[in-house]
């Protein structure tokens, strides 16, 4: 299940730095984990994803907004992709922060 605060804190690593995030030209992302050397590569959806939460964005049904109108898709499909990615992201960084 997504914590609230485990994405929080995410978001403060982010902000501080342990994280490397770089947009590659196709609009897919790169996202490292500086402290433990892990690399996960994102779609364009995880891209756009981890942009808004760079930007500060937190609220799931907020971020889901953000992708039904950046993919054209409705906002139950929506919800439910942007919750699955983001519990699978929490569980991949770092290992302290899984949902």
């Amino acid at each position: 299940m997504l914590k609230h605060s485990d994405l929080l804190q995410f978001v403060r690593d982010m902000q501080a730095d342990k994280y490397s995030y770089t947009v590659l030209a196709d609009g897919t992302a790169v996202l490292m984990d500086i402290e433990n050397l892990q690399v996960l590569s994102l779609n364009k959806t995880g891209s756009v994803l981890v942009q808004s939460l760079r930007n500060g964005e937190t609220n799931t049904d907020s971020l889901a907004e953000i992708i039904a109108g950046e993919f054209s898709i409705d906002r139950e499909t929506a919800r439910s992709d942007t919750i699955s990615f983001l519990e699978a992201l929490l569980q991949q960084v770092g290992g302290n922060n899984s949902a």
